[in-house]
């Protein structure tokens, strides 16, 4: 819940700037930024809305957010949203949540600034971004380079108990980055890793461990993912 609250501290803080440079030119508008979240708004969205107040932007008054839920998996309704917004003529979008998220408001619009936040994806090793310190084009944001954490997670597991059996690991499409990159880790870890896929959510979570032997040298790694 404190994640969700400083993930959308930052995104905030991102999205300020863009609209202050358009609000230079025209004083008299009411800003309208446009969100693609895959889930309904929570805790991070709160603080997302309490520091954009924070910087002199409120929902209502200098601001109108057209809030969008379009899910994690759900790649059709994103563009079909994203393509929406940019129709209603939004100053900017914030894209939260799935690569399939950014993806579909990048494909939306070459114009109107994108901030994002990537959380199971790099967005520069997927071309999103010419880099992180000059991102380039419309596209910029937080990247929380949670593929980048995982080896180190498998690493910690290893070190924890030296003597497991293997690493059972779940994942989802959305993790799909992080189980490629704890596969490798694996083969320099020299560890057994086995992955099981969830897929169709809500994931049944039983039925997905019900092959797994349950002995006690077993580890299970679970990825980042909503």
């Amino acid at each position: 819940m404190r994640r969700r609250a400083v993930i959308g501290f930052f995104a905030g803080a991102a999205i300020s700037p863009l609209l202050a440079a358009r609000a230079a030119d025209e004083p008299a508008k009411v800003f309208r930024l446009g969100t693609l979240s895959p889930l309904p708004p929570g805790p991070g969205y709160r603080a997302f809305v309490q520091q954009l107040l924070a910087l002199g932007w409120e929902d209502g008054r200098n601001l109108r957010i057209d809030y969008v839920e379009v899910g994690n998996t759900d790649a059709d309704r994103s563009r079909a949203m994203a393509a929406e917004l940019v129709a209603r003529g939004v100053d900017a979008i914030y894209a939260g949540g799935s690569e399939d998220i950014l993806r579909a408001a990048v494909a939306a619009t070459r114009i109107v600034p994108i901030v994002f936040i990537a959380n199971d994806y790099d967005p520069l090793a997927k071309g999103y971004v010419a880099s992180l310190a000059r991102p380039a084009g419309n596209v910029t944001g937080v990247f929380l380079q949670q593929v980048e954490l995982t080896p180190k997670r498998l690493e910690l597991l290893v070190q924890t108990v030296p003597d497991m059996a293997r690493v059972v690991v779940l994942w989802d499409p959305i993790s799909a980055d992080q189980f490629e990159a704890a596969k490798e880790a694996a083969r320099t870890l020299k560890v057994q890793l086995d992955g099981i896929e969830c897929v169709d959510p809500p994931y049944d979570y039983q039925r997905a461990l019900a092959g797994v032997s349950g002995e006690r040298r077993d580890l299970l790694l679970l990825l980042n993912s909503p």
